[in-house]
């Protein structure tokens, strides 16, 4: 009853194709391709979840699977349509034939009462009283006989009572104005519907990596850190996971997404407080003020190497400071609306803010809003990566430098200023603006400065029912934005197009476009002209991708780009690739120095096969 191949021979994908409308076809293979995306094959949680659903008893659904043709590979869709259209527009005679085929010996011509028996044990529990009828004239039966009883006994037993007496809920396609899951979510979030799709596909690649089956902290922790350090790990886990079950589903992942990337400002700031929120008790008292504080200085190290007072101040003087200057409640606490009101200008603050802007997109696989959006997100990560160097271990992948100039071109990578949404992340002061209108220069090193005044120049909508909250951070809001003086000239400004979101002009004061950049979005990362053509089928075998070029040289900046592994999975997610070309950062046996080992060991493995020999007469035979 659990054999691996299919168990519905009798009826054809031809045939199945006959008895579904070109109408129900379409939309059965783009939610598929929405469930399974490239591949043709879905997997047995997600069939059980997305094609039965709950009104199907779980050892039914197993034994579904399994008989639909279902393998450790997953289903194929070809064998996914026989069997929905066999559940869902069969003739009884053809679910006796399916029903009778689960029990059937090897050769399909019988069914044993014992193996019969065994099974019905094993998914009910135990035997229906009426079997003994159809065993009435021996051990084993034929089709003929069962299905004249089966017919007659449509409840025997879980399966036929589901298949045969109308407890099919399993329906094709859904023709109701119901809204769907995705709509649904994108009701209550900031996401759009789009991006929930996207987003679903990278939480289970993401779950599938989990040794329990579930997204816990145990698979979370892992993922995020570095960069998120340990000690934020798990309240950044806690964050997310807003029903306190030990395991983030996809809806809370896509509500934490959207509150801590898409949101309002506010929204953002709440987020941020539940991660340092230890006990979930909805103020941070002075402990959870010092692991704060704590915490925060270690993600400025790690980001930023420009200097603050708070890096020369003593941890107990910074939390007294906070306590004294923002505890309205003089308790010896912060509440939200406290900590919101403190984290608005907080340098600290805002860096953890942009810290979790990345991870969120680079890591748990948010698509970003506007391409220069994804530009500053990589950018920042590299950045990171840059000051810690190349560590023993690791792995880093190769991308081609032609793709890599095209991306560039396309998220603006190197354009100055950096242009920030208001449903980016707040930049914390890191980058400041000159006052000279036609070269603006971007500082590394100042905490705003410059002659450019900022105004909000879009509307912000705020969930959180909190006045002074609110407000404050809507004023903070508007430094984080992007405007000219009333005496520059010129401005940037972005024009929002639903085709296209990297439309960007410079203005003139007059509001006549001067210059117009519109470059286009990449394909997919092209490797291939870096590696050499091998002719032979299996090119590698320990996942390298393939052997890198040796003439002409290829060299660092001019043939090839190097990115961390979370920014290729990223760029992987966003863009796809033909080839992959991880390689692993070792030590120089002579300088001790880590570097990429571009040109790993190769070993050539050769079958050798005797000579097929001719059959020659031999007189001993049989002798």
């Amino acid at each position: 009853m659990g054999a691996k191949e299919s168990r519905i021979g009798f009826l054809s994908y031809e045939e199945a194709l006959r008895r579904v409308t070109d109408v129900e076809l379409k939309r059965l293979k783009d939610a598929f391709k929405r469930t399974c995306g490239l591949s043709y094959y879905m997997g047995q949680h997600c069939f059980i979840r997305e094609v039965l659903g709950d009104g199907v008893p779980p050892k039914v659904a197993e034994v579904i699977y399994c008989s639909f043709g279902g393998t450790s590979k997953g289903l194929h869709f070809n064998n996914l349509i026989v069997g929905l259209v066999l559940l869902t527009r069969g003739r009884d005679e053809e679910k006796a034939k399916y029903i009778f085929s689960l029990f059937a010996s090897e050769s399909g011509s019988y069914v044993i009462r014992e193996e019969m028996e065994r099974m019905l044990h094993v998914v009910d529990g135990k035997v229906p009283d009426t079997l003994r009828k159809c065993f009435s004239e021996g051990e084993k039966v034929n089709y003929e006989k069962f299905r004249n009883w089966l017919l007659l006994n449509k409840d025997a037993f879980t399966f036929s009572r589901w298949l045969l007496s109308g407890g099919v809920y399993v329906t094709l396609t859904d023709d109701s104005d119901t809204p769907t899951f995705y709509q649904t979510l994108a009701g209550v979030t900031h996401l759009e519907e789009s991006d929930i799709i996207d987003l679903e596909k990278r939480y289970w690649l993401l779950k599938a990596q989990s040794r329990t089956g579930r997204f816990d902290l145990e698979t979370f922790g892992p993922l995020v850190s570095p960069p998120i350090r340990p000690s934020l790990s798990e309240g950044l886990f806690n964050a997310f996971d807003e029903n306190r079950d030990n395991h983030i589903d996809f809806k809370e992942i896509s509500c934490g997404l959207s509150a801590c990337c898409r949101g309002p400002l506010a929204e953002r700031q709440k987020f941020c407080f539940k991660v340092f929120d230890v006990d979930r008790d909805g103020v941070l008292s002075r402990v959870e003020l010092r692991d704060m504080v704590v915490a925060l200085l270690e993600v400025w190290k790690d980001n930023r190497t420009d200097d603050i007072p708070e890096l020369h101040t003593d941890l107990s003087d910074i939390v007294e400071g906070i306590l004294n200057a923002h505890d309205t409640t003089k308790m010896g606490h912060l509440t939200l609306e406290d900590y919101q009101i403190w984290s608005v200008k907080n340098v600290l603050a805002n860096e953890f803010l942009n810290l979790l802007f990345q991870v969120c997109h680079i890591v748990l696989g948010l698509r970003p809003a506007t391409p220069e959006e994804e530009g500053q997100i990589i950018r920042g990560w590299l950045e990171r990566e840059s000051r810690y160097g190349l560590q023993p271990g690791h792995n880093w992948f190769i991308i081609s430098m032609q793709w890599w100039q095209q991306w560039k071109e396309y998220v603006k990578y190197d354009a100055s200023p950096v242009v920030i949404e208001p449903s980016s992340v707040l930049n914390g002061g890191k980058y400041s603006f000159g006052t000279a209108v036609h070269c603006i220069e971007q500082s590394e090193d100042r905490i705003g400065g410059g002659s450019l005044s900022y105004v909000n120049t879009t509307e912000e909508k705020f969930s959180d029912n909190i006045s002074s909250a609110s407000e404050a951070s809507e004023t903070a809001g508007s430094g984080f934005l992007y405007s000219a003086t009333p005496g520059a000239d010129m401005c940037f400004a972005r024009q929002h197009n639903t085709s296209d979101n990297n439309n960007q002009c410079l203005l003139g004061a007059n509001g006549n476009i001067l210059l117009h950049l519109n470059p286009q979005k990449p394909g997919a990362i092209d490797t291939q002209p870096l590696v050499t053509q091998e002719p032979v089928k299996a090119t590698s075998l320990t996942l390298e991708g393939g052997r890198l070029k040796r003439t002409p040289q290829l060299i660092h900046g001019r043939d090839y780009e190097m990115v961390p592994e979370p920014v290729w999975r990223a760029l992987y997610h966003w863009y796809g690739a033909n080839l992959a070309l991880p390689r692993p950062v070792i030590k120089n046996s002579k300088t001790e120095i880590p570097e990429l080992e571009l040109f790993p060991r190769y070993l050539l493995f050769l079958r050798q096969q005797p000579a097929a020999r001719t059959q020659q007469s031999n007189i001993w035979v049989n002798m």
